[in-house]
């Protein structure tokens, strides 16, 4: 196209919306766009950048992995607990009495000291060396005495009801004015043993070694002599009524 010099020229909008100045040698210039970006002179203006492709969702964890992850938790959680009862068991002995204390698995649960007078209340004392203990005046009630060498103790006084003597070894201990109701003596050995005064009804001394024994003035109605060996006893003002002496050897 040609322009006029003398008419005032308007630049013709192009079908694009871009204005063209005019139009020289086959090239035609156009107004620039004061709102457009403009590329560096010389370097051409980078195309659009594709957008990035979505992310991939996380694969499922498979059976391996969860079986690892559950032993590993497995694991931790044991060693937490364990953890915890040691803190407690290293805290907790500080605020427990003497006579309590933690004992292991394959340790005896400590009684309290034998003496004269001691509680002694269904004491696991089976198979213990007693020899010669002064356990005199001592609550034993319920105590398992089983298989426990008792030769020369003082039990005078002794409160033994429901006790377990089972095969214990009572030669020449002192059982005077003790407490025996409904205590189990069946086959103690307890020649030379002294009763005078006792209280054993009920008790149970079958099969018993009661041989030069000294039961004078012992109450002992209804307890069970079966099979005892009674030969050389003092049976002095001795109480038997309802008593099974069936087998008693006198």
């Amino acid at each position: 196209m040609s322009v006029d010099p003398r008419q005032p020229w308007a630049p013709s909008t192009d079908q694009d919306g871009s204005t063209a100045d005019l139009e020289i040698g086959g090239y035609r210039l156009y107004q620039p766009d004061p709102t457009a970006a403009l590329a560096p002179l010389g370097q051409p203006q980078d195309p659009p950048r594709p957008a990035p492709p979505p992310a991939r969702p996380p694969a499922p964890a498979g059976p391996r992995f969860r079986i690892i992850a559950g032993l590993v938790g497995a694991a931790l959680a044991i060693s937490m607990v364990v953890g915890g009862l040691a803190f407690m068991r290293g805290n907790m002995s500080t605020y427990l009495p003497p006579e309590i204390s933690w004992a292991e698995p394959d340790q005896p649960v400590p009684h309290p000291p034998l003496a004269p007078g001691a509680d002694l209340r269904g004491a696991d004392l089976s198979s213990q060396d007693l020899t010669g203990a002064d356990l005199s005046g001592a609550d034993l009630r319920g105590a398992d005495l089983s298989y426990s060498d008792l030769t020369g103790a003082d039990l005078d006084g002794a409160d033994l009801r429901g006790a377990n003597l089972y095969e214990a070894n009572l030669t020449g201990a002192d059982f005077s004015a003790a407490d025996l109701r409904d205590a189990d003596l069946s086959w103690a050995q307890a020649a030379g043993s002294t009763f005078p005064g006792a209280d054993a009804r009920g008790a149970n001394f079958s099969g018993a070694d009661l041989r030069a024994t000294d039961l004078s003035d012992l109450r002992a109605a209804g307890a069970d002599f079966q099979d005892a060996d009674l030969r050389g006893a003092s049976l002095n003002g001795t109480d038997l009524s309802g008593a099974n002496t069936d087998g008693i050897q006198r």
